[in-house]
Formats: structure tokens, sequence, C-alpha cells
């Protein structure tokens, strides 16, 4: 038995009289399959950011854009130096700088339901961090970031949830120290 906003019915039942009856309890369904959302981030941790985007289920299949923004971030700073009499290349290890920085990526995974309001999704992706350093001197460097997520969905109505998203981000491939370029 199948009827539309409701889990599917699997029983079989045996009919035998002249006038039959069978009441069957079914029970919501306040996740979808299919569904297109839109999402607000607060991120705490290692960088602590906020920012937004959107996501679509196909089939329980999930693929999900993010934006994020941090701003404030005290960081460290390797300068890199050549020195022209000694012919060779120095570091300076500089920090009290504030830098902003800026994530915009994708994830993709694949919904599994747990009863009539729950869902887990594992999720991979990546993205590109942009992250600007305010000194006398601009400089910009960019990472290809790495991530691993568990989204966990909770519906409180069918049309509102409630979503938390532990994730991993790693680095897959950073900018080379003497790529960074002072911005004018």
């Amino acid at each position: 038995l199948k009827m539309n906003k409701y889990k599917d019915y699997k029983e079989t039942v045996t009919l035998n009289s002249k006038n039959p009856e069978y009441n069957a309890h079914l029970k919501r369904m306040h996740m979808k399959k299919d569904y297109f959302y839109f999402h607000g981030d607060i991120n705490v941790g290692a960088m602590s950011a906020y920012g937004g985007g959107m996501g679509l289920y196909v089939n329980n299949f999930n693929m999900q854009l993010d934006y994020l923004v941090a701003d404030g971030i005290q960081c460290n700073v390797t300068r890199l130096y050549y020195n022209h009499t000694l012919d060779e290349y120095t570091y300076s290890n500089e920090s009290c700088y504030v830098c902003d920085n800026e994530y915009i990526g994708g994830r993709i995974g694949y919904g599994f339901f747990l009863g009539s309001r729950f869902r887990l999704t594992p999720q991979v992706g990546c993205g590109v961090m942009s992250s600007n350093v305010d000194s006398y001197q601009n400089y910009e460097s960019h990472a290809v970031v790495g991530k691993i997520a568990l989204r966990t969905e909770m519906a409180i109505w069918s049309w509102l949830g409630l979503s938390i998203c532990p994730e991993y981000s790693f680095a897959i491939k950073e900018s080379d120290i003497s790529l960074l370029t002072a911005k004018m």
C-alpha cells in the first residue's frame, strides 16, 4: 500500500470473508527522498565562520554547495626574503596579522533514513579557501580543501528541520610561499 507523504506499508494480509475490512496504521513520512533546501551555517573550531548554502536530494543522493566567511582571525605569516649578498632565501615568521578567509565548495553524499524523522548523510567534498592577510603589505593565498562530513537531520515539521554536520577538513594543495602575490 502506497500513499503520498506516508511510509510504504508492506504487509501480507489474507481476507477470507464476504465483507473484508482491514485498518492499516500508516506512519507519516516527514523526510522526503527528493527535495531542495537552503541552509545557514555557523562553524566553530579551528576556524569560526558563518555562511550558508543550498542543497538538493534526488532519490536520497545529496549535492550541496557552501559559502563561508571568517573575519578577524589572528594568524602567523612566514615571509620569504632574498638576500642578494649571500645569494640565498631567508624566512621570517611574523604574527599579529588579521586574516580574512573565504571558503566556497561543494559536497556529495547519500542519505539513509532512520525512521520517519531522521536521516544520516555521509558526505565528501572539496572547495577553495582564500586568505587575505592585512599588514603594511597585503598578501593573498589559496588552498584546495577536502572535507569529510556526516550530515544529521531531524524533521521538526515536513517543511522545517534541524541539521548538525560535524566535518573534518584537510588541505589537498596549498599555495607555495613563492607564489604569494602582493596586492596593490
